[in-house]
This record gives structure tokens, sequence and C-alpha cells, in this order.
């Protein structure tokens, strides 16, 4: 049963730790299409919404990287309580 709990507990931590990288390289590229669309706005090429929905798209990838953060942490911390480590720190 331990064996089990650790394997899924240690999945988890692997699959969260993959999803941060990815939500990070993201990241970087959402704030350079934000970059570009506030440059845009200023030159009057791009419009207030669509300056303003580039912005919400930046906003969810910063959600989901703080979520794929949060879900790593979650899963470091169950696996630090099954090895027994968690009360020592």
């Amino acid at each position: 049963m331990l064996e089990r709990q650790v394997l899924d507990a240690w999945t988890s931590y692997s699959t969260a730790q993959k999803r941060m990288d990815l939500e990070t390289a993201n990241l970087a590229g959402i704030r350079t299409q934000v970059d570009v669309a506030l440059e845009s706005y200023r030159l009057g090429s791009l419009t207030s919404v669509e300056l303003r929905d580039v912005q919400q798209g930046l906003i969810a990838a910063e959600n989901r990287m703080l979520l794929a953060q949060y879900e790593a942490k979650r899963a470091e911390l169950e696996l630090n309580w099954l090895a027994g480590s968690l009360l020592g720190k």
C-alpha cells in the first residue's frame, strides 16, 4: 500500500514539474506577445479590446503557472510526508 502511494506521489510530482517547465516557457512567450501588443496599441494598429484580450491571456497563463507550482509543491510535501521527513524540518 505504501509503495503504491509513493509511486503515485512521485508520478504526480514528476508530472507537475514538467507542467511547471512548460508553463514557464509559455509564460515567457505570452509576455513577448503582450509587449508586441502594447507597442501595436501605441501605434494605433490594435484596438483596446484586442489589447485587453492579450492581457487576459497573460493573466490566464500566470494563473496556470501558479497552479502548476502549487501542484508540484503539494506533491513534494506528500512525498516528504510518506518518507516520514515532513515533521523533521
